[in-house]
């Protein structure tokens, strides 16, 4: 089975479509192995499901082509082996490297990856039945669980330029189900890249996939405006540290303190243990305790299957009280040099007057939005003195 997937992956590189025996042969693969535990099969099946998740939407989503009944089987037995269980998904968490240390964030390109793939499906499911049922739903509130922060999820998307492309452009597709998850999840992304505008434009530049999202988050930005101010809004008690980041021990405390020290929320996650009612007495004699003198025995009593809880500490988006203007200051560096292109190039770039709209309307309403209530009151005094 690893060879055959390999093979097909093989073939979505070289830009080829799966055949209908393809796709039935991935869905087979998909209902005979353990895609819980984390395995070689696995994670090449895993890449075979997200590049070719990539291809159909942007098939589907861009270049608005007809997704076959072969694939709609094959994106339903994707939602069903690997959506409606994710919570029995196993992953090997990998570290982070930042010149030779490693950080105490970790990366799992899996997880990032059947984040991807899980949201595609969806989007592709609303945009063939129109609704996500609410069957489905339970697979959207169980998927931001697979991550601590969405800082880390950005981190992981953001790995690679064309897995966060798609799943952003995917989860605007089915936002009104998703709630405030693609807001936080886009401004947490762009607080990482520090509302970098050559990154945006490099994202333009990418493919069509990178133009269609960027001109997808400005339509957003838009529509949602009062969404997004409100997401941009920081803890007031909140300074951001002028420090270089530094890695924490466990004694460190989880709150910022007023010096401005970087804020962490600490997670446990709990594994929940088999139902045992043996339990393990161990009587142990103990040489020394504080306060107690000489000698002493004390009795433990363990549960022969315990709970076992592990402890995930993540550090927060950086909060900024200029976030919304550092957005919207990105954004008007980007029409400069669309501007600029247009007028070098001519018409020849690939509608690019699209996303110039989108964004004179976006920075327009921005600066014209508090003159707003005082046009009617002028045009009222012009009309008086005509009828004067």
């Amino acid at each position: 089975m690893l060879h055959k997937v390999a093979s097909l992956r093989l073939h979505i590189q070289n830009d080829e479509y799966l055949t209908t025996e393809d796709e039935r042969v991935v869905v087979e693969i998909l209902k005979c192995s353990n895609v819980f535990e984390d395995s070689s099969l696995r994670r090449s099946l895993i890449l075979l499901l997200e590049s070719y998740c990539r291809q159909i939407w942007q098939s589907k989503r861009f270049l608005a082509s007809q997704v076959e009944e072969s694939c709609n089987v094959l994106v339903d037995s994707v939602i069903q082996r690997i959506g409606m269980h994710l919570e029995e998904m196993q992953f090997q968490d990998r570290d982070r490297w930042f010149g030779g240390l490693t950080s105490s964030v970790r990366c799992s390109l899996d997880k990032a990856r059947i984040f991807s793939i899980i949201t595609v499906c969806l989007a592709l499911i609303r945009i063939e039945k129109g609704v996500i049922s609410d069957e489905l739903k339970i697979i959207v509130n169980r998927m931001p669980t697979l991550y601590t922060s969405l800082t880390s999820l950005a981190n992981d998307l953001l790995n690679s330029d064309d897995r966060f492309l798609t799943t952003v452009s995917a989860l605007l597709t089915v936002k009104a189900d998703f709630g405030a998850l693609p807001y936080l999840l886009i401004l947490s992304a762009l607080r990482e890249i520090r509302f970098d505008s050559k990154i945006i434009l490099a994202w333009i530049d990418n493919d069509e996939i990178g133009f269609e999202t960027i001109l997808m988050i400005v339509q957003t930005l838009i529509e949602d405006r009062i969404i997004w101010e409100t997401r941009a809004v920081p803890k007031s008690a909140y300074s951001p540290s002028p420090k270089r980041s530094r890695l924490l021990s466990h004694n460190d405390d989880n709150n910022y303190d007023e010096g401005g020290e970087d804020d962490y929320h600490m997670t446990y996650l709990f594994e929940k243990p088999p139902t045992s009612d043996d339990d393990i007495v161990i009587s142990v004699r103990i040489p020394y305790l504080e306060d107690c003198g000489g000698c002493r025995e004390e009795t433990f009593m363990f549960s022969r299957q315990p709970e076992i809880q592990n402890c995930c500490r993540s550090v927060n988006p950086k909060p900024s009280d200029t976030d919304l203007d550092a957005l919207l200051e990105m954004f008007v560096e980007v029409k400069l040099n669309l501007n600029k292109r247009l007028l070098d190039a001519g018409n020849d770039i690939m509608d690019m007057t699209k996303l110039l709209s989108a964004l004179n309307q976006l920075l327009d309403g921005e600066f014209n939005e508090d003159n707003d209530e005082e046009c009617p009151e002028e045009d009222s005094e012009e009309e008086h003195m005509i009828r004067c």
